[in-house]
């Protein structure tokens, strides 16, 4: 059992070895960096070209994410191969503490946003379904042009069209399981697209299925349900994701197209998870009781697109989502030491005290990219508006509410300018205005179940009344940056950017007078009322500095830049006052992306992140503690990888992914005042996959991860709340893709 991947991946790659064909048949392997020529649009919301933005980007193209499934269908882990500068992934369905240069990361899909950002839940990358995704574009660094959450970057997938001709069917099939269970463990996924063109429209219909089982560490150790406490794992769940787009061109330059997607997830735990044990366990004394954890969310976008418009390039959106997700049954613990009440002091932990978020947003976006004259270095200008309105809402699995309802209505206007100024200067400026209006409903922070005192009385949070209110608050965004080509091949860019992000006010208000100086043992006692009529939030503003050298010469494709990352207004919340307290933050750090051709059909290559940064933690002006490990588990991320194509067809990557561990005091103290620290572990794994194709329509995908098999702590789950979880055992995926 301890060499069955190896060798298994051995044998197919002694049966793959062919001599290769000439320079014409073999198939060039490439970077995932794209070039100075690819054409971006998540940079500016207008076509343009990679070298001129004065910004990090990268581009993950159609065959960087068909290797990514050879091993599993993981947005998450397609990011963390290819973006330095992102954290790992948690290997749990929540992408919560996998920061972007230790700050929020924006998530789209064809350009609309997928977050719940009045109760920010971290269930995104895991509800993509890679079997529909063309390419990925990101950009690193703040960024304002698509609203709030981008202070870190911007991730933004962009699903594929219809195929040429009549009709396309593809599928993708696959078996996974980890080597040192395979019978507790194998799990079966299956994504299945059509598409066409009937000459009236082209349609794109899609629907993939993955099922797991347990999971279990390299010793054959079964992992918990829920190691990051109510956000869910990646064992024993089903996931469904279906699309539908349908197109029609209605001349040579307009189109109409309508997007639908629907995910359900739905994950059944066996057992409680024991939180008391480093690395936390399974609590097989436990069986889980709760309800399953449960995603059931709906998209639906219309666009319009006309390159004839009398201004310009002409792109106008409408985009709807209604969003449901259950979090996870989570019993009195360390990690969670207060509960709902249930009313009855003999059985005081209500067994409705799971959590649901509801989130019903309606969106508009207009863009224009207008020409400013007709000359080949003629400047342009992007510009538009958009809106929207959000209303979320948490509550008990009763309905009963556990944070304040809430009703968002944004509205926002932007403008880009890029002006050529010679033929190797180009200049980029652009801005951002954005107003919210936040209205907070009232409602009443239930009681609260908080354990035994000492002498084995129960303990209570008493309930609270919580008064809402109505405000406004906005953000006004800048960014000014320059690209410069020193040749045709190489550039250096650099700039100022901004982004924003708004506070998560519903967690705020969830936390309501949570505060232990109000234990009692009597539940009948109402704590005085809060008012939140006055939050005094601010939106997060981040400023970016970035310089960087990107380019092509002679075998090799880099990209690497520095940059610092400030920002005044950091939030965290004071639940003595109830109030946020916005505090001053220092991000440093170095991205850098390569890669060498050393024959036409080999490609090396790799990345390195390094990201480290520090806060102002007592409000005195001096940065003097560390950014928590949740914002930044991993200072330096290294992978390196071989990507090779045989003379058949046949395609083999390999690669190394490194995780530097991190010891750095947040300003945490105990009790008696002593600094206390957190210590991440580091962590090394070699994972490879296999594509070889039996014919000119099906491909046999073998995909490893862990390769050797190695005993580790995922860092970023451990950041999460600073509680040891172990990483994944060596797991084995076979499977076909086919196409008729």
């Amino acid at each position: 059992m301890k060499t069955y991947a190896p060798s298994l991946l051995a044998l197919a790659v002694a049966l793959v070895y062919a001599p290769h064909a000439n320079a014409d048949q073999a198939a060039a392997a490439t970077s995932p960096t794209a070039t100075l020529d690819t054409v971006v649009v998540t940079a500016t919301r207008a076509n343009e070209s990679a070298g001129s933005i004065p910004q990090t980007v990268r581009v993950i193209r159609r065959q960087e994410v068909e290797a990514q499934l050879a091993s599993s269908n993981d947005a998450a882990r397609l990011l963390q191969r290819h973006v330095p500068g992102l954290q790992g992934t948690t290997q749990t369905m929540s992408s919560t503490s996998m920061t972007m240069r230790g700050r929020e990361l924006q998530i789209l899909v064809d350009g609309v946003p997928r977050s719940t950002p009045l109760r920010q839940v971290s269930r995104i990358l895991s509800l993509i379904d890679l079997n529909n995704v063309e390419r990925v574009e990101v950009v690193n660094g703040a960024s304002g042009v698509w609203g709030s959450g981008a202070t870190g970057g911007v991730v933004n997938f962009i699903t594929r069209k219809a195929a040429p001709g009549i009709f396309k069917v593809d599928v993708n099939l696959g078996m996974t399981a980890f080597t040192e269970n395979v019978g507790d463990s194998l799990s079966p996924d299956v994504s299945v697209r059509a598409s066409g063109n009937t000459g009236q429209f082209d349609y794109v219909a899609s629907l993939a299925y993955q099922g797991t089982r347990d999971v279990f560490d390299a010793h054959g150790t079964q992992l918990p349900s829920d190691a990051i406490a109510g956000q869910g794992g990646s064992d024993n769940l089903e996931r469904y994701v279906a699309g539908l787009k349908l197109g029609r061109d209605l001349d040579a330059g307009r189109r109409l197209e309508l997007s639908l997607d629907a995910v359900r997830l739905d994950q059944k735990p066996d057992y409680f998870t024991d939180y008391s044990r480093q690395p936390v366990a399974v609590d097989y004394r436990s069986p889980y009781t709760g309800q399953s954890v449960y995603e059931n969310s709906a998209f639906a976008t219309l666009r319009y697109t006309d390159a004839g418009f009398f201004l310009g390039r002409l792109d106008a959106r409408a985009s709807y989502k209604n969003i449901e997700k259950r979090f996870a049954y989570s019993p009195l613990s360390s990690v969670n030491p207060s509960v709902y009440y249930s009313g009855n002091p003999a059985s005081p932990v209500s067994p409705n005290s799971q959590t649901v978020v509801n989130s019903e947003q309606a969106e508009f976006a207009v863009t224009v990219n207008t020409p400013l004259g007709q000359a080949p270095r003629a400047p342009s200008l992007t510009w538009g508006l958009e809106g929207g309105q959000d209303r979320t809402a948490q509550t008990y699995y009763d309905g009963v509410n556990t944070s304040a309802p809430m009703k968002q209505t944004t509205w926002a206007f932007f403008a880009q300018l890029d002006l050529p100024v010679t033929e190797r200067l180009k200049l980029r400026g652009g801005a951002r205005y954005e107003n919210i209006d936040l209205d907070i409903g009232a409602f009443t922070r239930s009681t609260l179940y908080s354990g035994k005192n000492g002498s084995g009385a129960n303990l209570y949070l008493p309930a609270v009344d919580v008064k809402g209110g109505s405000y406004s608050y906005d953000a006004t965004v800048f960014n000014l940056g320059a690209v410069y080509d020193l040749t045709d091949n190489l550039n250096l860019y650099g700039g100022f950017s901004q982004g924003y992000s708004l506070p998560d006010v519903g967690g705020f208000t969830r936390r309501a007078g949570n505060d232990k100086r109000y234990l009692t043992t009597n539940p009948n006692v109402q704590l005085p009322a809060i008012s939140y009529a006055n939050l005094g939030v601010e939106a997060v503003v981040v400023d970016n500095y970035e310089l960087g050298l990107r380019g092509v010469w002679d075998r090799w494709q880099f990209n690497t830049s520095a940059y610092l990352s400030r920002s005044d207004k950091g939030t965290n919340y004071d639940v003595v006052t109830n109030r946020l307290s916005q505090q001053k933050e220092e991000i440093r750090g170095l991205d850098l992306t390569a890669s060498y051709a050393v024959q036409e059909y080999w490609t090396l290559g790799g990345n390195l992140g390094y990201t480290e940064g520090k806060r102002d933690y007592n409000g005195d002006g001096v940065l003097e503690a560390y950014l928590p490990n949740n914002r930044i588990p991993s200072p330096l991320r290294t992978t390196l990888y071989s990507d090779y194509r045989f003379g058949n067809g046949a395609r083999w990557y390999l690669e190394g992914v490194y995780l530097q561990g991190r010891h750095r005091w947040d300003g945490t103290v105990n009790k008696t005042g002593q600094q206390v620290v957190y210590d991440i572990d580091s962590s090394f794994l070699v994972n490879t996959s296999l594509a070889y194709p039996l014919d000119k329509t099906t491909t046999l995908d073998v995909g490893v991860d862990n390769l050797f098999n190695r005993q580790y702590l995922n860092s970023t789950a451990s950041a999460v709340r600073n509680s040891q979880v172990s990483g994944f055992g060596r797991t084995v995926r076979v499977g076909v893709r086919a196409s008729f």
